[in-house]
């Protein structure tokens, strides 16, 4: 049997019904009753010599069940031993080995790990997770385990499971096959809210993976950069997964979608017939799929739209209800009221404070001079009414998503919010209600909900912020704590606008943004401060850098005496750069040499936060900010010099 058998269809569908059936009973007679039933093999392979049925479908019976991993045998196989000459044919025909199926052509042994691409179909979800605690799962399949965990909404075990395929040591030998796990990887990644590792595993890939890898990775960039408004980008990331792969099929749905979206809708049109052309030689290339190309060469841009409108139909009725308040300015209808301290709920909020907001200053507390965001008793009302009809709990604490995976966006559940938002469109002009909307997309929509998910985003966004800007110009100094429950969706809203901002490479607007979410929750619970410090280094504001390290000098994380370190340096301060280094290295004994490294271990990181002082902080610091010190020439070469002794 060579490898051109196994690209058979009528036998990879024998041996996947053979792989079946020897999981559901684990016992090789029965799978030789099996396979020698009337017709069974001829089905398959019409043959010559009617009467080698019997004999032949024996030797595929053994050479599955040699290869099929046993759930009973901790999933590996248990393969039967070799017949001696003069031992009974295992075929059953009653003659002796030596006479019967010894005499027939020999056949190539099946890798096991073939057999394992047949037999993940016919595993449970709860037997791949068996088998891959007992590290029997090829690499190359695990993809299979990852999507039933993304079904189940655990994007954390997803990256645990797959990050480590695409390992610095591991990249060069991967290859198309793991194009599923760096998809569903990438995936949980947009899940989880974590954009920046997504791209540092995609930039990571286009530079040192083998060219089919290297190519997927340049197609989702050129999308990523498509879907954020740069074109040029887009274009620049397809070349490359042109060069890399230059017969890739999906090259030819994207070239098609770059066309038409920069409205070169004739272009579009003769490229789908080019690749229409170059594809249908390609045996394995779908017809459906040319057919779909057929579809694009008539007309890209309805085809296009067509798809577009399954994926974001509900994201497009949301527009609609949207676009009928963007013209006017949303009304405040909130008032302010001064926070007075209750001694059962300052001892709820302390308990919660302390549990579960990851960036707040140790031992945080309500400050006596905040404020509480106070809906009017009609908003309220909407409010109530709207959390009756809209499935989804607030994220916990600052992550960026519900830890619940209640989908508003499932079909039987869409409508009614959606009929609510339409018949009360004063809904827009509630923090609670944006804060939700701008939460539901990103948590539920793969990137966003696309070019038109990240436009609604932004709208709701934005409105939101226009409520709070008019409250703080309104009432100057004012203070809005995020241990305060009510307070928290129009920070929320906020933290992700600066967010949003510095995406988008709008510096300058994001610094401003930063700065107002420090002076409205001095606790700084969201860690903005950390995102700050890059930013000042960046704009080269030294000063502004050591004024947040004075209001922050008792602050937890490494972030800020490290910059201070760079500022000092970089104003020649050299006694207060050593200084602030040492705060520092006080507050994680593992950052420098971290930072020093060439090429350190990634440290595991843990989806619920990160442990102060561990590696995962001086990971993640390492990740932000080592472009900020190698751009300072020598900074490095200081930080080698003065690392503490044993590092």
């Amino acid at each position: 049997m060579t490898s051109a058998d196994l690209d058979e269809k009528p036998y990879l569908e024998l041996t996947d019904a053979a792989v079946r059936k020897i999981l559901e009973t684990e016992d090789f007679g029965e799978l030789l009753r099996w396979m020698q039933a009337p017709g069974r093999l001829t089905a398959a392979f019409p043959l010559p010599e009617p009467e080698l049925e019997k004999p032949l479908a024996a030797v595929l019976a053994r050479l599955v069940w040699n290869a099929t991993p046993l759930p009973g045998n901790r999933y590996r196989p248990r393969p039967l031993s070799k017949p001696q000459r003069n031992d009974p044919c295992f075929c059953g025909s009653g003659r002796k080995y030596k006479q019967c199926c010894a005499l027939l052509p020999p056949l190539i042994d099946l890798d096991p790990e073939e057999i394992w691409a047949f037999a993940v179909n016919h595993l449970s979800p709860e037997q791949l997770e068996q088998a891959h605690a007992e590290h029997a799962i090829p690499p190359a399949l695990l993809h299979t385990l990852a999507a039933h965990y993304m079904e189940d909404g655990r994007y954390g075990k997803v990256v645990e499971l797959l990050e480590p395929l695409f390992g610095t040591g591991s990249l060069k030998r991967l290859d198309e096959r793991h194009e599923l796990a760096l998809n569903i990887l990438c995936d949980a990644y947009d899940a989880c809210g974590w954009r920046d590792e997504k791209l540092r595993l995609l930039n990571q890939l286009t530079e040192q993976a083998p060219k089919p890898l290297r190519a997927a990775a340049w197609e989702r960039l050129a999308t990523i950069q498509a879907d954020a408004g740069d074109m040029q980008g887009a274009w620049q990331a397809f070349r490359q997964a042109q060069r890399a792969a230059p017969d890739s099929p999906t090259l030819s749905v994207l070239e098609v979608t770059l066309l038409t979206t920069e409205g070169r809708l004739h272009e579009a049109s003769e490229r789908a017939r080019f690749w229409r052309h170059r594809l249908e030689r390609d045996p394995e290339i779908a017809p459906e799929f040319l057919a779909f190309l057929d579809g694009l060469a008539d007309d890209p841009q309805s085809m296009l739209d067509e798809i577009e409108a399954v994926r974001s139909e509900p994201l497009r009725r949301l527009l609609q209800c949207l676009e009928r308040v963007q013209s006017s300015p949303p009304a405040v209808s909130y008032g302010l009221e001064s926070w007075e301290e209750d001694p059962e709920e300052t001892a709820a909020f302390g308990e919660d404070a302390l549990q579960e907001d990851l960036f707040g200053p140790p031992h945080a507390e309500v400050a006596t001079s905040s404020q509480v965001l106070v809906a009017s008793d009609d908003l309220e009302a909407l409010e109530e009414r709207w959390h009756e009809c809209f499935p989804m709990e607030k994220p916990f604490s600052t992550h960026p998503f519900p830890l619940s995976d209640d989908d508003p966006w499932e079909e039987e559940v869409v409508d009614e919010w959606l009929a609510f938002l339409t018949e009360h469109s004063e809904a827009f002009d509630s923090v609670d209600i944006l804060d939700d909307l701008v939460v539901a997309i990103d948590a539920f929509y793969q990137e966003g909900g696309g070019s038109v998910g990240q436009r609604i985003s932004r709208i709701l966004i934005e409105r939101g912020i226009t409520i709070l800007d008019a409250l703080e110009q309104a009432r100057p100094g004012l203070q809005l704590h995020w241990g305060i429950l009510e307070n928290r969706p129009i920070l929320r809203l906020l933290a992700r606008y600066a967010l949003l901002l510095q995406d988008q490479g709008e510096t300058d607007a994001a610094r401003l943004r930063m700065e107002q979410l420090l002076r409205l929750n001095p606790d700084d619970n969201h860690g903005i401060r950390c995102l700050l410090t890059r930013c000042y280094l960046e704009q080269g504001d030294d000063q502004a850098m050591l004024d947040l390290y004075r209001r922050y000098n008792d602050d937890c994380h490494v972030d800020l005496p490290l910059g201070a370190a760079l500022a000092h340096y970089r104003r020649g301060e050299m006694a207060e750069a050593v200084e602030a280094l040492y705060r520092g290295h006080q507050l994680n004994a593992h950052v420098i040499r971290m930072l020093t490294a060439r090429r350190p271990k990634k440290p595991k990181i843990d989806s619920m936060g990160i442990h102060l002082g561990g590696q995962d902080q001086a990971w993640l610091y390492r990740e932000l900010m080592l472009d900020c010190w190698q751009a300072v020439p020598g900074a490095l070469d200081w930080l080698k010099q003065h690392r503490p002794r044993g590092q």
